[in-house]
């Protein structure tokens, strides 16, 4: 008979877990007369969750106080703002306290409240017993945690109570910050969808701690407030899900995610009317139909072998399992308990923390995909680069070509023009004319093969006496000095031995001498080239020098640049002093420079002695 009596037997008091009785108001008609008359015959825990339609429920604690003296104690009603009104009634033999807290309609309802939690004072005397009864009608769900507290333990409770709830919202609220920079450094959509999803699950579970009572809130808009962000929560859940699987590819799944959102949506409209009640019990049912699609999307992801399906189906999991314990809580088929209690913020920790890899998985196969598109892009310049690179190379060998075959032809036509005349060509004459013929036919095919193997990484450098060079080009070059009335003033007298790529030099060469002879004005008397050489320990320095009034200064830090000339397009192609600096800078590690003199300009080769 005393099994329900909750016994204080000792100084401290801290009562966590007692029995006590329950009784169902099923059309909260019931009086406190009426209550105290009836039998109570339902014997249940402190903590318990009945579910939605038990509207107004009566609680029965008997107290008996053990003890020598007199006890100031504390009733904690954990959990008290879910329901609309609390009537408190202390029974003490003949007469009953009655304390009436009214979370609607009271302003100063604030002042019982210690965030979450209804505090009831009362007192016990020695030796002697009470009985109190406690009257709970409830917005939408019926559950009740009570408890009983001295005045230090009443404090103390107050200051660990929501250390768990802290914890998994603290952990929600830097996840959704993190998603933020996430978004900001990637620009991906799907990072600020899943931060608004963790920011308004963040939201409503700051109703357990209380956070709208701190600020005066408590009935009605806190419970409109917080099923908003559930809704919230759960549509950009599914956003979000649309986002990472692309969900446009999917047609028949994409409108039954859409639907879902369209539902959600409707039901946060019903929120905002004066019907919300009726709204609020609509929750659950869309929740189940928002789980429902969020499994068939799970399983439907998984058999299509998508790369995101597993960590969705396991993050999802978590968060379905947890909100299916929700509900059978919220219905009263399971226990009252931490666990079952924040089943959702438990349920969404768990699912954020999993989404926070995948995520972290998804960025990384974007990353290989624009990997593998740079790297399909690259081939593709490279191929394209290759194409125009042989082209280049095809008007290099022509524009190179283009002088010993114009001596060539000069030669052979003022030897037809000789023959013609029936002119005697002395033998000597012939001799030297067909020394220069050939020259020019080597030249050529020296050009052919010089450019065969330019780009051949095996090719070795030789060791040749700086003079060779410079006679072979000015041999080469000479047929078009006569032509043009420049004279050589050859001035090189070093004969310094250098390893190098000999061919390369007279390219090069031939190329500065040629735009030398094109700068002349054809009218100029003295048209002059000189050309020296200085040494030091490690370089042999070539100077190219001509009197023909120098480079146009607005022009002079371009005339290496690719494609840049000068001349017509008839005339040149921009293509000789660029190969010249490349030639000389990348085949034989030397430099290649130009400046002005005072009567023209000067290009300078420095090339090392050793390579």
């Amino acid at each position: 008979m005393y099994a329900n009596i909750v016994d204080i037997s000792s100084e401290t008091v801290n009562i966590k877990d007692f029995k006590m009785s329950l009784l169902v108001d099923k059309d909260n008609s019931l009086s406190i007369d009426d209550v105290r008359n009836t039998k109570f015959t339902r014997v249940i825990p402190n903590k318990i969750a009945l579910g939605h339609f038990k509207k107004s429920v009566w609680y029965k604690i008997e107290l008996n106080n053990s003890t020598q003296n007199s006890k100031k104690l504390y009733l904690h009603l954990k959990d008290a703002y879910v329901n609309s009104k609390v009537t408190i009634y202390d029974d003490y033999k003949t007469s009953i306290k009655k304390s009436e807290f009214d979370l609607y309609n009271d302003p100063d309802i604030s002042k019982q409240f210690y965030g979450s939690s209804l505090r009831y004072e009362f007192d016990i005397n020695p030796k002697d017993n009470k009985t109190i009864y406690i009257n709970c009608i409830n917005q939408y769900a019926q559950f009740f945690n009570v408890a009983i507290f001295d005045d230090y333990n009443s404090i103390e409770e107050f200051t660990t109570v929501h250390i768990l709830s802290i914890f998994l919202l603290s952990i929600l609220l830097v996840l959704s910050v993190y998603h933020v920079i996430l978004f900001f450094l990637s620009r991906y959509m799907e990072y600020i969808y899943y931060s608004c999803a963790l920011f308004f699950a963040f939201i409503f579970q700051l109703r357990e701690l209380g956070f709208f009572a701190i600020f005066g809130h408590h009935g009605q808009t806190p419970i409109i407030i917080s099923s908003i962000a559930v809704l919230l929560f759960i549509i950009f859940s599914l956003i979000f899900a649309i986002n990472i699987f692309n969900l446009k590819d999917y047609k028949k799944l994409n409108i039954l995610i859409k639907s879902v959102i369209a539902i959600l949506t409707v039901n946060i409209l019903f929120l905002l009317t004066p019907f919300y009640e009726e709204a609020i019990i609509l929750i659950e049912n869309t929740a189940t139909l928002a789980i429902l699609s969020q499994l068939t999307l799970s399983v439907y992801m998984y058999r299509h072998k998508h790369p995101l399906a597993k960590h969705y189906i396991l993050g999802n999991g978590f968060y379905i399992f947890f909100s299916v314990v929700a509900l059978m809580f919220y219905e009263g088929l399971i226990s009252y308990n931490e666990i079952t209690f924040r089943a959702v913020t438990i349920g969404c920790v768990l699912e954020a923390l999993v989404f926070a890899h995948m995520l972290s998985y998804m960025l990384s196969l974007k990353i290989d995909i624009l990997k593998e598109r740079n790297l399909a892009q690259k081939e593709q310049i490279i191929d394209k680069s290759k194409k125009e690179q042989l082209g280049e190379m095809i008007e290099v060998i022509s524009h190179q070509l283009k002088q010993p075959l114009n001596v060539i032809s000069m030669s052979v036509a003022e030897f037809e023009l000789k023959n013609m005349t029936k002119d005697s060509i002395p033998m000597n004459q012939c001799t030297e004319l067909f020394k220069d013929l050939s020259l020019h036919v080597s030249f050529a095919s020296d050009t052919i093969d010089d450019f065969r193997h330019f780009f051949n990484p095996n090719k070795k450098a030789e060791i040749i006496d700086i003079r060779y060079p410079v006679n072979i080009a000015l041999q080469l070059i000479k047929a078009t000095f006569k032509e043009n009335n420049v004279v050589v003033n050859n001035e090189l007298k070093l004969s310094s031995r250098i390893m190098t790529f000999g061919n390369e030099i007279v390219q090069v060469l031939i190329n500065i001498l040629k735009n030398a002879s094109e700068q002349f004005d054809p009218k100029q008397a003295a048209k002059i080239v000189k050309i020296s050489s200085i040494e030091d320990k490690d370089y042999v320095y070539l100077r190219v020098e001509d009197n023909a009034g120098g480079i146009d200064e607005k022009h002079i830090n371009q005339v290496f640049d690719k494609y840049f000339s000068t001349k017509t397009t008839k005339d040149g192609s921009g293509l000789g002093l660029d190969l010249c600096r490349e030639i000389i800078e990348n085949r034989c590690s030397g430099h290649l420079t130009v400046k002005n003199a005072i009567n023209g300009a000067v290009f300078t080769i420095r090339l090392p002695k050793n390579i």
